[in-house]
């Protein structure tokens, strides 16, 4: 990873922590953060306090839905003005949680430290992503779960049934009420195209990556609300844009 790399994305997400958080919030509020929800808990024990961490918590979307449940939950992230807005956001619904600003790449965690493992749209922007996993797994205790909420962003530029969701109609989606960030968003553009995530179609990618390593258990889901549409030779697939993956450590 660069250092003009680095310096890019933590002025577009010191920039943005504002404005991510009132996407952020507004899910919260209007009940949409229940799909995210259910997934994260899916087949672990719904009587047991659990230990989370969240791997980029930015402005704390699982921070706060987790730990209105009475989960204990330390949130990580490389950007200190989202580990900041987190605080804020845990302080203002009462929500006790733990933020330290740290690399996910290099968790500062004793092995087996956590029940829960959970991320949300952090790995597509990471300069090796099959790393964090690996340290997703390590901090995980026997028996623990991580999921992983993330998408295809960037994968336009490599696999052409991808083109439709060029960078354009990316920023019109998912960014159109932040017309001061365009040019800085154009610019992270061109650089994640060239990072790993970018090149690999997902969450097949994911998936076959958290195998390898030795997690059970392991499943995707993709979303139908956020598929792309490729037509070829008269026939049309629906190709996964908007995904989850989640994986168990063995016991």
């Amino acid at each position: 990873m660069s250092d003009t790399y680095i310096e890019e994305f933590h002025e577009l997400w010191t920039g943005r922590a504002q404005s991510y958080s009132g996407t952020v919030l507004s899910q919260i509020e209007n009940g949409t953060y229940v799909r995210w929800l259910e997934e994260a808990l899916r087949d672990l024990p719904k009587d047991r306090r659990l230990k989370v961490l969240d791997v980029g918590c930015g402005p704390g979307f699982f921070s706060v839905i987790l730990g209105r449940l009475g989960h204990d939950v330390t949130g990580i992230d490389y950007n200190e003005e989202m580990c900041r807005t987190a605080t804020e956001n845990c302080d203002s619904y009462g929500v006790p949680a733990t933020f330290l600003t740290m690399d996910a790449h290099n968790l500062e965690f004793e092995d087996g430290s956590f029940d829960l493992v959970v991320s949300r749209d952090v790995l597509w922007n990471l300069d090796d992503p099959g790393r964090v996993y690996e340290e997703m797994l390590r901090v995980l205790r026997p028996g623990g779960k991580l999921t992983v909420f993330d998408g295809n962003f960037y994968l336009y530029a490599h696999d052409r049934a991808y083109e439709s969701m060029n960078v354009e109609r990316h920023i019109e989606i998912y960014h159109k009420d932040e017309p001061d960030c365009r040019e800085r968003l154009l610019r992270v553009a061109d650089m994640a195209t060239r990072l790993p995530a970018a090149k690999e179609r997902r969450p097949q990618w994911d998936a076959a990556h958290l195998i390898g390593l030795g997690a059970s258990r392991v499943s995707t889901v993709s979303y139908p609300d956020n598929m792309i549409q490729f037509c070829e030779n008269g026939r049309t697939a629906h190709l996964p844009f908007i995904f989850a993956v989640s994986a168990f450590k063995k016991e």
